[in-house]
């Protein structure tokens, strides 16, 4: 029995137990509003990693686990799904409060064009290789950047890069590791933007109605 990936897991509870009970409270005032935010995408998020286990697209590393399971997916993995997009909105939110400059906000739409251009290429690769889950990926992060920098009215993206790059620094090395997902940026990245993106119309909604 090892503990590396359930001690991952609870590592993820440190920045929002940090937040919500330090000193610098702050930090994370509106954590009623991620609280709803993170509760799709972790649930999206469990259901992918079914999909995924069952494909045997996602193994995990035994080496790695207590070797103990809810259904067919470790107890470490459901720990990470529910807690993953919390995390995330609560890195998002110290960043935004930390570092309020916002000027690089103008580029974003740039970023998302090169992106949406790389990952029409991947999906082009993807659908010539006939690797399903990367084509699922790639379209799924296709929508969701065409609408949001598109059809939304809301302005968050570069905020959301510059969390996104936070979160995979401290995250992606250890998963990548523990269960070899290949597409884990794209994984990752559609449930940070989901749960950033709902995170942020709650807060307008909040903001309007005051």
């Amino acid at each position: 029995m090892n503990y590396t990936y359930l001690s991952v897991s609870i590592v993820l509870l440190l920045p929002p137990l940090f937040l919500l009970f330090g000193r610098r409270k702050r930090y994370f005032s509106g954590w009623k509003l991620a609280l709803p935010a993170a509760l799709i995408p972790s649930i999206l998020l469990i259901a992918a990693s079914h999909l995924l286990r069952l494909s045997g697209f996602l193994t995990f590393d035994p080496r790695y686990i207590t070797g103990l399971y809810l259904g067919i997916l470790p107890l470490e993995e459901w720990l990470f799904c529910l807690l993953m997009p919390f995390t995330g909105l609560c890195i998002y939110n110290f960043l935004n409060l930390t570092f309020p400059d916002d000027r690089l906000q103008k580029f974003s739409l740039t970023v998302s064009n090169l992106l949406l251009g790389l990952c029409i290429a991947m999906l082009f690769f993807a659908y010539r290789s006939g690797n399903i889950y990367s084509i699922v990926f790639n379209v799924v992060l296709v929508l969701l950047l065409i609408y949001i920098e598109y059809f939304n009215k809301l302005r968050f993206m570069y905020r959301f890069y510059r969390a996104y790059l936070v979160y995979m620094v401290l995250i992606f090395p250890v998963y990548f590791i523990l269960t070899g997902l290949a597409q884990i940026h794209f994984y990752f990245m559609i449930i940070l933007l989901a749960s950033i993106y709902l995170f942020e119309v709650f807060n307008s909604k909040t903001t309007s109605a005051k």
